[in-house]
């Protein structure tokens, strides 16, 4: 009887170990996903900085008689541009996950550090939605878009930054695992 006991709780132990070793796997491709997005955003205004004489997306389309920088995340009627259920569900995870990064204790394996490892998957699927349907098509915005569609692009890119930074703070102080730039 004992013996039976014994091997059902390291079978449970395993199968532990391994749900959480997907778990940080997905959230270690969910990170690189964001970094190589940053890069490839970084590249793109780069580009278009260079097509536009030097000046930033910022700067090119603003008067000179204007003192500050509009802020690309708000609109003309200060809403938030490129607002959809999908970056909204975006914003309300990364809030979620900082609160808990901030008030969970977490150490391995107690029931505290899966409650933080399952709200970081969470944080992943709000991504990976917020992704298909606003980022997809982003390698295929033409050099000359309208200043609109590029803010639009920088707002959405600012919540990639975020899920990154987010993400790899949780990897490297929480989980104590690698965070890779690239896939």
């Amino acid at each position: 009887m004992k013996k039976r006991e014994m091997k059902k709780r390291e079978m449970k132990s395993s199968s532990i170990g391994l749900e959480h070793e997907a778990m940080l796997w997905n959230i270690q491709y969910t990170h690189a996903r964001c970094c190589e997005l940053r890069l490839l955003w970084d590249e793109s205004q780069s580009s278009r900085c260079q097509s536009l004489g030097g000046e930033s997306v910022g700067q090119a389309h603003r008067s000179p008689s204007s003192v500050a920088a509009p802020l690309p995340w708000l609109d003309a009627e200060h809403q938030l541009r490129g607002h959809n259920i999908q970056s909204m569900q975006l914003i309300q995870a990364l809030m979620a996950t900082a609160d808990d990064m901030l008030w969970i204790p977490y150490q391995w394996p107690s029931q505290q550090y899966y409650l933080l490892l399952r709200r970081a998957i969470q944080l992943c699927q709000a991504f990976d939605s917020f992704y298909r349907a606003c980022l997809s098509g982003f390698s295929q915005i033409p050099s000359g878009a309208e200043a609109a569609e590029t803010l639009k692009f920088q707002a959405w890119f600012g919540l990639v930054v975020a899920t990154e930074k987010i993400l790899k703070a949780l990897l490297e102080s929480c989980f104590h695992a690698e965070s890779p730039q690239t896939l």
